[in-house]
């Protein structure tokens, strides 16, 4: 479907090409600003060296010229510098049927191939926190965006199940736990699993203090440290494929995929494909062999092998460790060879926060360096950090805000204040449940991707779940209000649909419409979902004002009343559409 500035937009040319006898000229056309009157507005600053003449008469002239030439236009007002049109009611009146389209809600993009787009890849020592959940809303609402565009999307995670921190978990637990599993504590799997990972740091920081007040120096005690000597024995049995030891690592781990998995589910979040540090970890020391064999990489006289990247501005990079142990980005290296090896993908996309950025320049310009050819078609989406007031969670010492916790929390505020608007008292108790969880996960998830992920969010739950202004129960009021209007009117929407005088409401909400593919459409070049909340908020204050001010329902004119009907149930639709994208469902009722 095209838009109103791009059927506008041939009208503007001509008049710029037929008036001042150039035609090698860009002009800068975009929507009137919702406080003026119009729908198209020209710039014409830049007209001034072309035209010679004052901006007033500049305008008049281009204004008369397009007024006359586009049916679509009804009038055109100067304001200063910028010149703009406002279009016709029965222009508003097909404008409404084109966007009821489903090629209006579906757009296709233009780019093609698979897109894989990794997210999560969480730890095995310890639960989702609220970190966690600004990578998975991230990763999936783009995922969502980019399939809804056409595109064929591959969604991953690599769990993190291997190394010292895992160990720790297990060490913890054979010295502490007395045989406790999920069932006998009735805990989930990674909740039981990271409650051992911080006895493990309470133990060693223990150990720490007292060898300190004997009189070791603190790095000195870190490494002497009884709890830090038996971890690396475990950790070398491990490696080494003792039995005993792969089995408690495997059930350990076991617990952990299942906790994960409920609260996947619980936030709506799946995968494509998953796979395992365990399995990855040494893929890329063939890498390592081939940039050798190409001089790409180096020896250093302690047998280690690095590249040198200081000709791109940044520093040497250890690549395999003198004993010939991989490092992280070793098996970065491997994963995404592979990954390119095993699926058809186009581009691959990184969800990892922004401490990393410094990570994937280097990976990436690793990978060009070995000639693939994908090199250049690899991104990280870089996002902030989530903070607490008082400061960085930290798993080790406990101080993160759970994910588990934290959707039973959204779960009971969304109870409280629902209850409070008194509106569900013949509804059933499931229900009532049901309706609860909807709301205080989409408040949850709101909260979270209406920030633009390049900012830090310094989250304070109090403030989360308030549910007023900007906020998913807002969008999720504003669709169940759309819903009860559709009840109301019986079946009965567009017996006498036909053009209508229309007023400012009706046609601001139009306008506003009309911009939704292009919202889904950039949030997703950019991979940005704010984008798409910032534009899902304008849409319902849109909405809500054109509510409160024209009586939908009830209009003298009956086909005033079908077209604003229509027009109701088609930003339902944009917005039920939209919120799915970003993971939120919309409730029939409040």
């Amino acid at each position: 479907m095209k838009t109103t500035l791009e059927r506008l937009k041939p009208f503007l040319y001509e008049a710029v090409q037929h008036l001042s006898s150039v035609s090698l000229v860009k002009l800068d056309i975009r929507p009137t600003r919702k406080e003026f009157s119009g729908h198209i507005t020209l710039v014409l600053f830049p007209l001034l060296k072309i035209f010679k003449k004052p901006l007033e008469h500049i305008g008049r002239e281009i204004g008369s010229y397009v007024k006359e030439h586009a049916p679509m236009v009804r009038s055109f007002h100067l304001v200063k510098g910028f010149l703009n049109f406002e279009c016709t009611d029965d222009y508003y009146f097909r404008l409404l049927q084109d966007l009821c389209e489903d090629d209006f809600f579906f757009q296709k993009s233009s780019l093609k191939g698979t897109l894989m787009i990794e997210y999560s890849s969480p730890n095995t020592n310890k639960p989702l926190h609220l970190g966690h959940i600004r990578n998975h809303l991230l990763g999936h609402s783009i995922a969502e965006l980019f399939k809804s565009m056409g595109r064929k999307v591959i969604k991953t995670q690599i769990i993190n199940d291997r190394g010292i921190h895992i160990c720790k978990s297990m060490l913890a637990w054979k010295k502490f736990s007395g045989g406790e599993t999920p069932e006998s504590s009735n805990l989930k799997g990674d909740h039981l699993v990271g409650k051992y990972y911080v006895a493990f740091e309470k133990a060693y920081r223990k150990e720490i203090a007292d060898l300190c007040a004997q009189g070791y120096k603190r790095v000195r005690a870190e490494e002497k440290a009884p709890m830090m000597q038996e971890v690396h024995k475990l950790l070398r049995l491990w490696e080494r494929g003792d039995a005993e030891t792969i089995a408690l690592w495997r059930r350990m781990n076991s617990w952990v995929y299942q906790g994960f998995e409920q609260t996947y589910q619980r936030l709506g979040i799946d995968f494509d494909d998953t796979q395992y540090e365990s399995n990855t970890y040494l893929l890329g020391k063939r890498i390592i062999e081939e940039g050798l064999k190409k001089k790409v990489f180096f020896h250093k006289e302690d047998g280690s092998v690095w590249v040198d990247l200081t000709a791109e501005g940044f520093d040497e990079k250890l690549l395999l460790r003198k004993d010939g142990t991989s490092v992280y980005i070793t098996q970065d290296l491997g994963t995404a060879v592979e990954r390119f090896e095993k699926y058809p993908i186009e581009a691959l996309i990184y969800t990892v926060g922004e401490e990393q950025e410094y990570h994937f320049q280097v990976l990436f310009l690793i990978l060009k360096r070995m000639g693939y050819p994908w090199a250049d078609r690899l991104f990280h989406l870089s996002y902030g950090m989530v903070e607490l007031p008082s400061g960085k969670m930290k798993s080790r010492e406990g101080t993160v805000v759970d994910a588990d916790d934290l959707m039973i929390q959204m779960h009971q505020v969304a109870k409280s204040f629902t209850q409070d608007l008194g509106k569900l008292k013949d509804s059933a108790p499931e229900e009532k449940e049901s309706l609860y969880e909807t709301i205080g996960l989409g408040a949850l998830k709101y909260h979270i991707l209406k920030v633009d992920p390049k900012k830090r969010i310094l989250f304070d739950p109090k403030a989360s779940v308030d549910f007023k202004g900007n906020t998913g129960p807002y969008i999720q009021y504003t669709y169940a209000r759309i819903r009860s209007l559709e009840s109301k009117a019986c079946g009965n929407a567009y017996e006498n649909l036909s053009v209508c005088l229309l007023g400012e409401y009706e046609k601001s909400l139009l306008k506003i419409l009309e911009q939704y593919p292009d919202s889904i459409n950039f949030s997703a070049k950019n991979l940005n979902p704010s984008l798409v909340v910032n534009y899902v908020y304008e849409l319902a204050k849109s909405f809500n004002d054109f509510y409160q001010n024209v009586n939908i329902l009830k209009a003298h004119d009956p086909s005033k009343a079908a077209f604003c009907l229509k027009l109701a149930l088609t930003c339902g639709k944009v917005l039920k559409i939209a919120m799915k994208f970003l993971g939120i469902n919309m409730p029939d009722n409040m």
